[in-house]
């Protein structure tokens, strides 16, 4: 799944959170993210659909389209989650090539979902799924409290504690 991400991220790219630590340790470290992320996509790939759209429709947190109908979250909710995505996208902008290949998997993944529920919610699952396995890579950049808002929807269904670490 995610073997092609693990050679292009021992490409000598920058790593945000490994510039403190010696090159092969860094490596090393990145590459247990990548495997964290692979293993929450394998779980994500046997996940029942309906559990799936279920999640993705139950977060008030998640950015949604104008036509969702979901729990209304408190204004400071809203902004805390912004604010966690914002730092999220800083984190993984100096690795646009990762995002793309983490974004095509999640992408191929919740089509298969067309056909069983609306475009809208596939696009919800998409991004809900998408956030949580990006928020992955960046959790040692990330705010633990930053971390939990980007994973929660996922947080019951697949537990971060039972991913490969």
């Amino acid at each position: 799944m995610l073997d092609s991400i693990r050679h292009s991220a021992s490409d000598g790219a920058h790593r945000p959170s490994s510039s403190h630590l010696p090159p092969t340790l860094a490596s090393q470290l990145f590459d247990r993210r990548v495997a964290t992320a692979r293993g929450f996509h394998q779980r994500l790939l046997h996940l029942p659909l309906g559990r799936w759209v279920e999640v993705a429709l139950s977060d008030p947190h998640a950015e949604r389209a104008p036509d969702d109908c979901v729990i209304a979250a408190s204004p400071s909710d809203v902004l805390l989650d912004a604010a966690a995505r914002a730092r999220l996208r800083a984190v993984l902008d100096e690795r646009p090539a990762l995002v793309a290949q983490i974004r095509q998997r999640v992408v191929a993944t919740a089509a298969a979902a067309r056909g069983f529920t609306s475009d809208a919610t596939v696009s919800r699952m998409t991004r809900v799924a998408l956030c949580a396995a990006l928020a992955i890579i960046a959790r040692p950049d990330l705010e633990d409290d930053e971390f939990e808002r980007l994973y929660r929807p996922f947080q019951r269904l697949i537990p971060v504690h039972e991913l490969p670490a």
